[in-house]
């Protein structure tokens, strides 16, 4: 499956939902800041407890011995890294499929831990909402959609 091509108001759209959360940044503005295989990206601030509250929502177990989650508390600094791409799931229904990963630190000592878990909404404002909910509130990321979970596994 091929992602859609993403449209001007795409753009727009995702230029004010990085708008949304303070100091967030990535591509909004024109084709040229697709990421390599077409779709729009981005980086969110957040707080160590906001991440821990994410982490919660989408079921990632903090503190395990070894692990990328046991080394939260040496960092100050946290961005969500979010991907996502426009696919037709069927002649009249498009879903947009959404990687979420996290960089811990910045410069050269940070510590990034790609594709943590995807999730599919129908436009991208729900993309932002869905993340603002998980963030906040520790609601759960919307499941992704049937027709794309084998090829984004």
């Amino acid at each position: 499956m091929t992602p859609l091509r993403v449209s001007p108001s795409d753009f727009r759209n995702w230029a004010l939902g990085l708008a949304s959360f303070p100091g967030g940044y990535g591509s909004g503005r024109t084709s040229a800041e697709l990421n390599s295989s077409g779709g729009l990206y981005g980086w969110l601030p957040i707080s160590q407890n906001q991440l821990l509250m994410i982490l919660g929502a989408i079921g990632v177990t903090t503190g395990a011995q070894g692990s990328a989650w046991d080394r939260i508390p040496e960092f100050s600094k946290f961005l969500i890294s979010i991907d996502t791409w426009r696919f037709s799931t069927s002649l009249f229904r498009r879903t947009w499929a959404t990687r979420i990963g996290f960089v811990f630190g910045e410069g050269r000592e940070a510590l990034w831990v790609d594709s943590v878990t995807w999730f599919s909404t129908p436009d991208i404002p729900t993309v932002f909402q869905s993340i603002e909910l998980a963030v906040k509130r520790g609601q759960a990321l919307p499941p992704l959609d049937e027709k794309l979970r084998s090829m984004m596994s």
